[in-house]
């Protein structure tokens, strides 16, 4: 219902898509529609369950490679405090 990959703008209609979901289930909803920004993830927590930043992440790697490690725990780490 949406593209992933990382996304400077969101146009997906996330949250009738995450109501829709919730009208006919309790399983919790993740979105990760090309979420790849702190902002975009705290938005997008408010109204999910969970955001998901998968390409966020392999952009790190294609970006630092072997040297990711650290990288990854900031980015990671960053979300996190904002996010949760």
């Amino acid at each position: 219902m949406g593209v992933t990959g990382v996304r400077g703008e969101i146009t997906t209609d996330v949250p009738s898509i995450v109501a829709a979901i919730r009208r006919v289930t309790n399983t919790p909803v993740a979105v990760g529609f090309g979420i790849s920004t702190l902002d975009q993830a705290a938005k997008y927590a408010a109204l999910a369950d969970g955001v998901i930043v998968g390409s966020a992440l392999v952009r790190i790697v294609g970006q630092h490679g072997a040297n990711a490690k650290q990288p990854l725990f900031e980015f990671i780490q960053s979300m996190k405090t904002k996010v949760v």
